[in-house]
């Protein structure tokens, strides 16, 4: 709970820097598989060449941590997600969140705002050997004030939860058994 407090703050000041995307994610279904481990979050790695100053990127992969701390936690696949560094050990999963794209544009002119993002999920064991890799594109646009508005970031918040949800999802039933 803490974390996704956390998140809020810092998405909340990240809102008022538009262009950047926030980082909150939606609460997930309970996940139909329990894998009965311990599950380890890297921190996040953002490549988007748009998100060019080092600070933002850096806070926004921080923040981005910290929602999927709590989002994974909540899905239930695993018995406890840790963040690293710690000591991973035998039978416990890495799950190593990057995105390639990670943006939202905002047409004042046309009232609308475009959230695009790009995720890929390597889940590692102890060794750091990847078990499993899926990755996923979303682009959806939602009408606006051309403001960040409340609405304007749930439609971001809905299209990136249902983004991590596809790529968890599938990276979790890629899992060898």
């Amino acid at each position: 709970m803490r974390a996704r407090v956390l998140s809020l703050v810092v998405c909340t000041c990240l809102a008022g820097c538009a262009p950047l995307p926030g980082t909150d994610l939606e609460l997930p279904q309970p996940g139909s598989v329990r894998l009965w481990t311990v599950a380890w979050i890297a921190t996040v790695v953002i490549d988007d060449p748009e998100i060019d100053d080092a600070g933002d990127r850096a806070r926004l992969e921080e923040a981005l941590t910290l929602s999927l701390m709590g989002y994974v936690a909540d899905t239930r696949y695993f018995t406890r997600v840790n963040r690293l560094p710690g000591p991973v050990a035998p039978g416990e999963y890495v799950l190593r969140f990057s995105f390639t794209r990670y943006r939202v544009d905002v047409d004042a002119y046309a009232g609308a705002v475009t959230s695009d993002v790009s995720a890929e999920l390597v889940i590692e064991d102890s060794e750091r050997k990847a078990l499993s890799l899926a990755s996923e594109s979303r682009t959806d646009s939602y009408p606006s004030d051309g403001q960040m508005a409340e609405s304007t970031r749930q439609n971001a918040a809905r299209s990136r939860t249902a983004l991590v949800e596809a790529v968890l999802a599938a990276a979790v039933r890629g899992l060898p058994q």
